[in-house]
Parts: C-alpha cells; sequence; structure tokens
C-alpha cells in the first residue's frame, strides 16, 4: 500500500465468518481511496461502487451483490496501533459509524450488509419427527465440539450453533450463531443472521444462550469442508422437491 502512496488498512474485532466480506470492504476502500487521493473530511470517507473508475472491481463487486445491497456506505477512521513486523507505513484502522449499530460488530455487519446486501431469508419449518430426529443426532456431536471450542479453533475453522431466540409474539425464531466461547452449558458467540421477528436485535449483536437449547450445529473446516446442518439439508431437499 505504501508504494502506492497509500495507508495501511485495517478492521480489528474481525469474526471469522466475516473474512471474505470484511476483505471486499478492504480493497474496494483501497481503491476509493487511490481514486479520491484523500478522505472525504477529517476521518471519513465515503464509499460508493457505481462511482469507482476501476471498471473491472466496479463489475467484480456488482456481480456479487446480493439482497438489498447499495454499492454505498459511509466509513469512519482512526489511527491504527502498530505492532511488531508491521510494514513501516501509516496504519488506519477502519472504524463504523456508531448510527450503523448499537456495538461495533453490529455497525460493521449493518455497513457490509448495506454495501454488499446479505442471504437472510426467513423459513418456518415444521420440527416433525425427521427433523427432531437430525436435531437429536446433531446434538450428540455438542460434547466433542464444546470441548473444540475450548481448546480453541484453527485458523480458518468457525463453529455455528442454531440457537432459539423468542419474538415479539412470544414464538420462537431460529439463528445461526458463531460461538466464541463453550463454558458448561453457556454458549457466547456473535449473531450471524438478521432477525425477522425478534425487535431490538441485529447481526452482528453478541448474544448468549444455553447450548442444551440449540437445534443444530455447522462445524467449518480449515480446508473449506463443513460438517454438520443434518436439519439444513432436509429443509432443502424438500424445498427442491417442490420445483
Amino acid at each position: 500500500m505504501g508504494k502506492l502512496g497509500l495507508p495501511d488498512l485495517v478492521v480489528e474485532e474481525l469474526p471469522a465468518g466475516s473474512s471474505s466480506s470484511v476483505g471486499n470492504l478492504i480493497n474496494l476502500t483501497a481503491q476509493t481511496l487511490l481514486e479520491k487521493g484523500r478522505l472525504d473530511s477529517p476521518g471519513c470517507l465515503r464509499l460508493d461502487v457505481a462511482t469507482l473508475k476501476n471498471e473491472r472491481l466496479q463489475k467484480d463487486i456488482s456481480a456479487s451483490y446480493l439482497d438489498g445491497a447499495t454499492g454505498q456506505a459511509d466509513l469512519a477512521f482512526v489511527l491504527g496501533t502498530r505492532e511488531e513486523g508491521d510494514p513501516n507505513n501509516r496504519l488506519l484502522e477502519i472504524d463504523f459509524p456508531p448510527e450503523s449499530g448499537p456495538s461495533r460488530l453490529e455497525a460493521q455487519e449493518a455497513v457490509i450488509i448495506r454495501l454488499f446486501g446479505s442471504e437472510d431469508a426467513i423459513t418456518y419449518v415444521n420440527h416433525d419427527t425427521e427433523v427432531l430426529e437430525a436435531s437429536r443426532k446433531a446434538k450428540r456431536e455438542f460434547p466433542r465440539l464444546a470441548a473444540l471450542a475450548r481448546k480453541g479453533f484453527a485458523p480458518g475453522e468457525r463453529l455455528l450453533l442454531k440457537a432459539p431466540f423468542e419474538t415479539d409474539a412470544d414464538g420462537r425464531e431460529w439463528m445461526w450463531v458463531e460461538v466464541v466461547t463453550w463454558k458448561g452449558d453457556v454458549v457466547n458467540g456473535i449473531l450471524q443472521n438478521d432477525p425477522y421477528e425478534v425487535s431490538g436485535l441485529a447481526a452482528g449483536a453478541r448474544v448468549e444462550f444455553r447450548s442444551s437449547d440449540a437445534f443444530d450445529y455447522i462445524h467449518y473446516l480449515p480446508d473449506g469442508s463443513e460438517l454438520g446442518n443434518g436439519t439444513g439439508a432436509i429443509l432443502r431437499r424438500r424445498e427442491e422437491g417442490k420445483k
């Protein structure tokens, strides 16, 4: 970055599940800085994919849009903290305007969704015999997964649990949570979905729940493969059968 006269860019407190989208954010930010040659105002930069002069990057980003993408967002910057081994260059930490969300991770997720969109959709499921049996099978893996979480995940490894959240109508909405800590029956993690029926909660929020209440898991391995989500496989098969 220094060769181009640009500062090095960093995003702190990055959940593993956001690494790809945050990588796109950093690339977009770097290209925007290169083309504008400066911040729009002290500590602030406006991103707008449609105005990029680099047509290849513009087309690549636009082609990857998900539902709700606008290609526009405002970023804030603070001076980054240099660590041993970092290149001898200016370091800026990408921050996120507080109005985007009540916590840093929620604000980060809101900016990413605003820029690139999301795949969130709600599915109403009847927990019939087949689905419940798949859930029981998944929960037999929980002791092993809890031990893995206590040991610590390898680079590129992630664990998600599907947890229940009380809706505004006193029902349940099931959403995926990336596990940060798992102590006894208590799991603390980062919400991966934007709720449809739960007010005051958004993707990126830190949440806590009992693992005994969880319904399924997805274990992403460092080689890119994944295990679990047996209930999801049933739902996908049923949806395909309707087509």
